[in-house]
């Protein structure tokens, strides 16, 4: 009896103070990726040497190269990532470096003053995450979500070194939650502000995540509330005023972010994206040896792109999945399958639960988050509009592999990471309303579990 009492205060305690909580764990996953990087020399992850150039330029010489300079250029490939308006990640990990410099000026405090802006957009991701599913699910299913993605060995892996792919993540998060917000409550202020913000954030930081700008613009359109024909003409001029107010703030905190960097680029190079430069850079100053050393792209094989997926034994496909859950250092040190059946599984089971919701819901006529209160239009182009950002995302990249550079690393399909979490969602709360479905991937969960022992055991076993 006293047991069960105390359980029902840590309950009640717990509910009182949940926020409490949720900044506690966020707080935990920042020293846990802050410890992560404390321990790692330069240079243990792809590209990280190539990164960290930029902030040392900018933190030497007070501003941004050109792509040009010697000290921001990767010889090998004759390429610099100076080239690119997606310099965000790079311009705040100088101004950290340049804080830190004041105070204990040696290389090791400077590298983790750059990491930093990687551990903070990761520790920020968990933070929206909970924002997210908070507005659309029951407690645990938020929970769930929200420590299975702060706890994926990629994700902390990524917010551990200097990069890209977890600034743009953030970015991708902050525009997840504008739309879920503006789903529920419409388009005001705040939502119009994160909107902007996210779209900076992705705008200065990776390519690959560009599908959620894009489908941010149906979205904004689809879910506005516009003027009725029975509507009062006094309701009819505050809707009017409502949207206009919304897209103004969401164009002009948008464009004064985003048109410095791209402007400028335009000026120096000709191009928004910094394409002909490297082509140009590549051209005049790549190793021709090295160049010549690469292996063919699929398309230039003579492939098509579904001979690409089964290519040597399916490798692309897999290594892609594998990568995604976690690979660490120059993609050399991979995890045994055994590690990674939580993650397939809790991945697997939300999203499989996620297509028999929508099949329920369709039979009902019900939204399947109708609990969370949204419904109708602004529901489907929810549903539409996240699931397009994901497939351009893992379009980009298939073809990014499949044309330029043949690659399978998960990274690259990270900026749909929030779109996946959604679906899981959805998933997570259609299985708690049907128990019987608890016991089919407990039965899934097991034959899993012996074919990844076999696999990764037996097979790998040499015969005595």
């Amino acid at each position: 009896m006293g047991e069960r009492n105390f359980m029902k205060r840590a309950g009640e305690f717990f509910l009182k103070h949940e926020r409490f909580f949720e900044i506690l764990f966020v707080l935990a996953c920042f020293f846990f990726y802050l410890s992560w990087a404390l321990v790692k020399g330069e240079n243990y992850a792809p590209d990280e040497n190539m990164r960290l150039m930029i902030p040392r330029f900018i933190l030497k010489h007070g501003k941004l190269p050109t792509g040009w300079e010697g000290e921001v250029l990767q010889y090998n490939w004759g390429i610099s990532y100076g080239f690119k308006p997606t310099q965000l990640p790079a311009i705040l990990s100088a101004l950290f470096m340049k804080a830190a410099s004041l105070v204990h000026n040696t290389d090791y405090t400077l590298l983790i003053a750059a990491r930093l802006t990687s551990i903070l957009a990761g520790a920020g991701g968990v933070f929206v995450l909970f924002r997210i599913m908070g507005r659309l699910f029951s407690r645990p299913v938020k929970w769930l979500i929200a420590v299975t993605a702060a706890l994926i060995p990629q994700y902390a892996f990524l917010s551990s070194y200097v990069n890209n792919d977890i600034v743009a993540v953030f970015g991708t998060l902050v525009i997840l939650w504008a739309w879920v917000y503006a789903a529920k409550e419409g388009w005001g202020a705040k939502q119009s502000v994160l909107l902007a913000l996210g779209i900076a954030v992705v705008g200065l930081s990776y390519f690959n995540a560009f599908g959620w700008i894009l489908m941010s613009i149906p979205f904004f359109f689809l879910t506005q509330d516009y003027p009725k024909k029975t509507d009062a003409p006094e309701v009819r001029r505050a809707k009017r005023r409502k949207f206009l107010k919304a897209f103004l703030i969401v164009f002009c905190i948008a464009a004064a972010l985003l048109l410095p960097l791209y402007l400028r680029n335009l000026i120096l190079h000709g191009d928004l994206f910094g394409d002909a430069a490297t082509a140009a850079s590549q051209a005049q100053r790549a190793n021709p040896d090295f160049m010549a050393s690469l292996p063919k792209t699929p398309k230039a094989m003579g492939l098509s792109v579904l001979d690409m997926l089964s290519y040597n034994n399916w490798y692309w496909p897999q290594i892609t999945l594998r990568s995604f859950f976690g690979y660490f250092g120059f993609m050399t040190y991979m995890l045994t399958t055994k590690y990674y059946v939580v993650y397939y599984f809790l991945f697997a089971a939300g999203l499989f639960a996620a297509v028999l919701a929508f099949i329920e819901a369709r039979r009902r006529h019900v939204p399947a988050l109708a609990e969370a209160g949204i419904r109708g239009r602004n529901a489907a182009a929810l549903y539409l509009c996240v699931l397009a950002s994901m497939l351009i995302t893992i379009g980009l990249y298939t073809w990014y592999a499949y044309a330029s550079d043949f690659q399978a690393q998960g990274r690259y399909v990270y900026p749909a990471l929030g779109g996946f979490l959604l679906f899981m969602g959805i998933g997570f709360t259609h299985i708690k309303r049907h128990p019987r479905i608890l016991w089919f991937m407990a039965f899934v969960a097991l034959v899993a579990n012996v074919l990844c022992a076999y696999f990764d055991v037996y097979l790998q076993t040499p015969p005595v």
